[in-house]
C-alpha cells in the first residue's frame, strides 16, 4: 500500500500517518499521483499503478500494472472509489507503465488525467462529476503510421484544466 501523512495546520504540528491499502487482489500500489479539491481541500483524488509483475506484483483484473482511481471525500479517512476505470481496463490495454500519467488539479467538479505507454494509445480521461463517471478520448492511437509526426510519445506529459473546464 501507500503511506499518507497529513496535519491539520499547514507548516506546523505533528503529522498523522495512515495507510492507503490496495484494492482486494492487487499486490501493491506504486508511483501515485494525488491532488486535492473541494471547499476545504478534503476531497482527495489518486491515480496509482498496481504493482507490475517485474516489481514483485501480479496481474490485477487482467492487467500487468493496472492504473486505478481512488477517491476520498473525507480527507483520506475512507475511500469511496478504488478500482480500474472502464475504458483503460483489460478490455483495451494489457497494462500501464510507471510514471507515464499526469493528473490535473481539479477545477470545480471537473477532473482529468492523461496516460500513455510506449506501445499503447495516448489517452485523456475526463470527469465532469467529481470522478463518478469518466469520458475517454484517444488523443493519439498506437500505431498511427499515417501521422506526420514523431512516431510515439515518450511518456512525459502534463494536464491542466482551464477556467472553462477545457482540458489542455
Amino acid at each position: 500500500g501507500l503511506k499518507m501523512l497529513k496535519r491539520a495546520n499547514k507548516g506546523t504540528g505533528n503529522w498523522d500517518e495512515s495507510d492507503i491499502v490496495p484494492p482486494e487482489g492487487a499486490a501493491g500500489l506504486l508511483w501515485p499521483r494525488m491532488v486535492t479539491g473541494g471547499d476545504n481541500k478534503n476531497t482527495i483524488h489518486v491515480i496509482v499503478l498496481t504493482s507490475p509483475q517485474a516489481n514483485g506484483g501480479a496481474l490485477y483484473h487482467g492487467q500487468d500494472g493496472a492504473l486505478i482511481y481512488m477517491l476520498s471525500q473525507d480527507g483520506g479517512l475512507s475511500w469511496d472509489k478504488n478500482g480500474v476505470i472502464p475504458g483503460i481496463d483489460s478490455a483495451y490495454y494489457g497494462g500501464w507503465s510507471a510514471d507515464r500519467y499526469s493528473l490535473a488539479e481539479p477545477r470545480n467538479n471537473t477532473l482529468a488525467f492523461a496516460i500513455n505507454n510506449t506501445f499503447e494509445d495516448l489517452v485523456l480521461m475526463k470527469s465532469n462529476d467529481n470522478g463518478d463517471t469518466w469520458q475517454k478520448t484517444v488523443v493519439w492511437r498506437y500505431p498511427d503510421q499515417a501521422a506526420d509526426m514523431i512516431y510515439k510519445p515518450d511518456g512525459a506529459l502534463s494536464v491542466v484544466i482551464d477556467f472553462n473546464q477545457k482540458v489542455h
